[in-house]
């Protein structure tokens, strides 16, 4: 079985968000909010190589199915 992580361990890093997310104009939009907080969780805090190819601090690869099974979404939410 496959043991959850303590979702307070700050060891991996935080992001921080600011209050004024809260005027953003996907913010009422539940899917579209947590697909941006997950891109946001999971970018790349500093660069590195996936597949062979560059990613940048901040930047992501990931296809829709990926994402899709990451955050229990679907593809085409």
């Amino acid at each position: 079985m496959k043991q959850e992580p303590n979702v307070f361990d700050f060891s991996r890093g935080f992001v921080a968000f600011p209050r004024s997310l809260t005027h953003w104009e996907w913010y009422r939009s539940p899917k579209d909010a947590r697909l941006f907080f997950h891109l946001m969780l999971t970018a790349n805090w500093k660069p590195g190589r996936v597949c062979g190819r560059e990613v940048p601090a901040g930047g992501r690869l990931a296809s829709r199915r990926t994402l899709a099974e990451e955050t229990g979404l679907t593809e085409m939410e």
